[in-house]
């Protein structure tokens, strides 16, 4: 099982990067993740990349989902799935950037900051409210 799944679009270097870096901090702090622009295939084969998500969302304890300008139908096309099968999502997105209305119902955890690159800002919240929905977290932090 893994700790984390990463919903966001990796279609620009900034997300890239962005969702590098996050997933950096988390692994810093003991998690592991599926990053999907890392973990499943890419090579072209749709149904293939499509397969390996869907694997990865039900291996994960949670789900943190990356909105703001990272927002797409695949974005979307996640998050509804993990509200089918009742899983955690906590979104991280920006103030310019609000949650579109059947996403933000189906969110459990929102975290709206100023800006997302100013990381070490708001990560320490971010990892408090991801950890409560890690069971294994909590239990070592309580």
């Amino acid at each position: 099982m893994t700790d984390l799944y990463f919903c966001g679009t990796f279609r620009t270097d900034w997300s890239r990067q962005f969702n590098f870096e996050l997933e950096k901090r988390f692994t810093s702090k003991g998690l592991s993740c599926f990053l999907p622009q890392r973990d499943s295939d890419q090579s072209g084969d749709r149904k293939l990349t499509f397969e390996e998500d869907v694997a990865g969302i039900d291996g994960a304890d949670c789900v943190v989902a990356i909105g703001a300008v990272m927002q797409s139908a695949n974005w979307g096309f996640e998050v509804g799935y993990c509200y089918g099968k009742k899983k955690p999502v906590v979104a991280l997105t920006d103030k310019e950037n609000p949650l579109d209305l059947m996403t933000e119902g189906a969110i459990e955890h929102i975290l709206v900051v100023k800006n997302l690159d100013q990381i070490d800002s708001y990560f320490d919240g971010l990892f408090s409210i991801v950890a409560q929905n890690l069971p294994q977290v909590a239990e070592v932090a309580g």
